[in-house]
């Protein structure tokens, strides 16, 4: 069910800005699986503590996270083999999210423009798309090697809303990690969590607006 949580009068939104992994494909559970199998692998006691602090930042921000919970890990190993295990099991498990594609074809129908601003870099949006059958729908992707400053810095979002022609504080942002909507908020943007493995609690309120339980709640109270 979906929560407005903000008291702040809403805009029309003239455009929507996604995340990707735990928006709008079921990625996030199968990438901390991959990062607890090479874990064991490499004989380091990686767990979700570790892995949930990854989530929605880039890659050498990932690098940084591992480094500092376990010093003297060989980073490009443990990340060579979790690319493995996450190719593996995208290839055998990765769907799109309850409502992803019905809601980017409500938008397009209505005309109304929308982009991905994911952190993660262009291979790894082109195969999670094509895999989850989203391609097609999505052709306007920024990622992590478009802004110096990826998420919870606001420039994707920033960005993403420039390549539309829109003002960001005109733009809804969809976000599943904590992160995500901080950088949604910093863009004074109005924002929408959608969890995944992160629920939403009253701590998380001062970044967002609104939370939905599914892309399938959209567009709730929003107005386009």
């Amino acid at each position: 069910m979906m929560q407005l949580i903000t008291r702040r009068p809403l805009p029309t939104i003239r455009a929507v800005l996604f995340d990707m992994d735990g928006l709008l494909v079921d990625s996030e559970r199968l990438a901390q699986q991959s990062c607890l199998t090479a874990g064991r692998e490499m004989g380091y006691p990686i767990d979700e503590r570790v892995t949930r602090k990854l989530l929605g930042c880039t890659h050498a921000e990932c690098a940084r996270i591992i480094s500092e919970a376990f010093p003297g890990i060989d980073t490009s190993q443990y990340f060579a083999r979790s690319k493995r295990a996450l190719e593996a099991a995208f290839r055998k498990d990765l769907q799109a999210k309850p409502g992803a594609a019905a809601f980017a074809r409500r938008l397009s129908a209505q005309g109304i423009p929308y982009a991905i601003a994911s952190s993660s870099s262009p291979d790894r949006i082109e195969e999670s798309l094509a895999l989850s059958g989203l391609a097609s729908l999505f052709p306007v992707r920024l990622t992590g090697d478009d802004v110096k400053h990826s998420k919870p810095e606001p420039d994707l979002f920033l960005a993403a809303a420039e390549r539309l022609g829109v003002s960001p504080a005109d733009c809804l942002v969809l976000e599943d990690s904590v992160n995500g909507i901080k950088a949604g908020r910093a863009a004074e943007s109005v924002v929408c969590m959608v969890p995944d493995l992160v629920p939403y609690s009253e701590a998380l309120a001062p970044w967002c607006d609104a939370v939905a339980s599914s892309l399938e709640e959209l567009p709730g109270p929003f107005r386009f």
